[in-house]
């Protein structure tokens, strides 16, 4: 028998229900709903996983210990737990859990009308949790996008007020409407809705475990994807050799890439980076440096005949110049400037009419 587990989480609930997955329209094996336990700082979703991720491996060891094989866990939650869903579903990951797959909260809230649902008619389920209600509307039984809304509540009169004014002024009006939940007077609380809303309304007690069930109904339509156990390997260990959901496969694949890319980065940078650069000169040592050599040609060999010599350069060309006459070597050039005439000789010297104008001593 594959057995299948469903979860669902709110923030102060944890439901579950054991289906099995093989037989027709899986039946319900087991089922409960666990309060979360408040810690030191009030209710957290590490807490909210670790209820339970508690609750799953009490269930596979019982399983375990009736030689039975758990296929896989549906988890659904509300969107309070949105955060305690997402360790949850690593937690189980990490503990070895097969086929862990999250399901959409509406369509586990979506088996909650199997039965009742009228054929082709539009349908309604209310979720109904302390301090919350969550309204899930489709529009038959194929419907892949329904409507899902939510709204805070204090008490049953919000829950009235509420879904009538959402099936009210032209809103969409389903022929049928359930209500899940898991506080006191649900019955009386579906009597004051027929007679507001003039619709049948059912009831489906304990939420949580109902939405768990739902999850369990949408793993189990694929038991058969795993295939059983070969003979001699009825004793192996529960998770090992364990094949993961879609989801956690893609993840896995994406991981792989990106780990593969960076060591390819790292490889080519590292490859670079110890390899000569192109546009760099290579560098040699000292001692092998190139010296410029001059070539001189080598000697024709001696059989060799010997080319004509080379012709003679031409004899520059003679310009015809004028004859120049040069004079002696003590002839004064011809250019040089006449001295100045002497002064005449009939007047007085300026040094004589000096003397004339000095006193004479006397005895001189």
């Amino acid at each position: 028998m594959d057995t299948v587990l469903g979860l669902a989480m709110t923030p102060t609930t944890v439901g579950w229900v054991m289906a099995d997955g093989r037989a027709d329209h899986c039946p319900t094996l087991s089922g409960d709903e666990v309060g979360v336990t408040l810690g030191d700082a009030g209710l957290d979703a590490v807490s909210l996983a670790a209820s339970a991720t508690a609750v799953a491996a009490r269930v596979r060891t019982v399983l375990a210990g009736r030689g039975d094989r758990l296929h896989g866990v549906g988890v659904t939650w509300s969107d309070d737990a949105a955060v305690g869903a997402a360790l949850l579903l690593e937690s189980l990951a990490d503990a070895g859990f097969e086929n862990v797959v999250s399901v959409r909260f509406s369509r586990a809230a979506a088996s909650l009308t199997t039965g009742i649902a009228p054929a082709g008619g539009q349908t309604a389920v209310c979720v109904i949790e302390p301090g919350s209600a969550t309204l899930v509307q489709f529009d038959g039984p194929d419907d892949g996008y329904p409507i899902v809304t939510g709204c805070p509540i204090g008490r049953t009169d919000d829950v009235v007020e509420w879904l009538a004014d959402a099936f009210g002024s032209g809103g969409r009006r389903p022929g049928v409407l359930t209500v899940a939940g898991s506080g006191r007077g649900m019955d009386r609380l579906a009597r004051r809705l027929e007679s507001k809303l003039s619709l049948p309304v059912f009831v489906q007690a304990g939420a949580q475990q109902a939405l768990a069930r739902g999850a369990a109904l949408a793993l189990a339509p694929h038991a058969e994807l795993t295939s059983p156990r070969s003979a001699g390997r009825t004793g192996r260990a529960v998770g090992a050799g364990r094949s993961m959901s879609l989801p956690y496969a893609g993840a896995l694949t994406m991981l792989t890439a990106g780990a593969v890319m960076f060591v390819a980065s790292v490889s080519a940078a590292v490859t670079l980076q110890l390899s000569p650069s192109r546009d760099l000169p290579e560098q040699r040592p000292p001692e092998h440096a190139t010296v410029a050599r001059v070539a001189v040609p080598a000697a024709p060999p001696p059989g060799a005949a010997a080319g004509p010599p080379p012709a003679a350069p031409a004899p520059p060309t003679e310009l015809a110049e004028e004859p120049v006459e040069f004079g002696a070597l003590w002839d004064g050039p011809d250019l040089l400037p006449e001295p100045p005439a002497p002064p005449p000789r009939g007047g007085a010297s300026l040094l004589e009419r000096f003397r004339e104008r000095i006193p004479r001593l006397p005895g001189r």
